[in-house]
């Protein structure tokens, strides 16, 4: 584990991590949405995709997102907040509008909860976040969501229907500043076959306050006959603090890395 008492620094994420921030839905036919931004800090390009912000436990922060109808036909959305988590893959996914919020998404409330655009039109939407008065320092993840109202019926017909409801979402990142700890640790590992080979499964958990690339060698030891002699480093997507992830390694070392 590793303690460093100086203030937080924001973690750029390159463009392949930033694709799992920020999700704008298109649709041939029919309303999509899109979130982004009204203000941004040029010494921090990220914030032009999604928000960032360095904030005291206890701070109120007021801001405003842009709202647009991309689709073809006007559309109702309902805007409200939820936490983020470590996806099983590592990387950045949201929670669902049901899912307990005990994060930042907690902490949104946007002016707004429901609006309708037509087709190319567009509404800026403003949205408080209220950090609380006790909260650990480091890096807190969640987020806004449009989802649109209307539920798109599948084709009828033979033994299944797929009904879909989209949903776009714009990560909101909040800076705690405090002593930065950095702990990740390994919950667990599996052996499972995949494709007629065999991977190994590792049960990672961000154990730290910020947000952590992990990069290591998996070195299984032989039992009867080796197995693996030696690894190439690898390395995963960042994971959120307290966020736990499954992580499948193939026994060979034949994966590509995640990066």
């Amino acid at each position: 584990m590793t303690r460093r008492s100086w203030p937080l620094a924001v973690i750029a994420l390159s463009a392949l991590a930033l694709s799992l921030w920020v999700f704008p839905v298109q649709a041939e036919e029919g309303p999509a949405f899109s979130l982004k931004p009204v203000r941004y800090d040029p010494a921090r390009p990220e914030t032009q995709s999604y928000f960032v912000y360095d904030a005291w436990p206890g701070q109120v922060i007021h801001d405003e997102v842009l709202v647009r109808n991309t689709g073809s036909a006007p559309g109702t959305v309902r805007l409200y907040a939820v936490d983020a988590t470590t996806g099983q893959t590592s990387g950045t996914v949201f929670l669902l509008e049901g899912d307990p919020r005990t994060d930042v998404g907690a902490w949104i409330t946007p002016d707004e909860h429901q609006i309708t655009l037509a087709p190319g039109e567009e509404r800026v939407v403003g949205f408080t976040i209220t950090v609380p008065e006790h909260v650990r320092p480091g890096h807190h993840v969640g987020g806004l969501v449009a989802q649109d109202v209307e539920i798109k019926r599948g084709v009828e017909g033979g033994t299944v229907r797929i009904d879909l409801q989209t949903r776009t979402a714009i990560a909101v990142q909040v800076n705690v500043p405090g002593p930065v700890v950095e702990a990740v640790s390994i919950n667990g590992v599996t052996a499972e076959i995949q494709h007629g080979q065999q991977w190994l499964r590792l049960g990672l958990r961000n154990d730290g306050t910020v947000m952590v690339r992990p990069h290591g060698t998996l070195a299984p030891a032989p039992v009867v006959a080796p197995v693996v002699a030696s690894r190439a480093p690898r390395r995963i997507r960042p994971l959120i603090p307290e966020g736990p992830l499954s992580s499948g390694e193939p026994a060979n070392g034949q994966g590509a890395d995640r990066t």
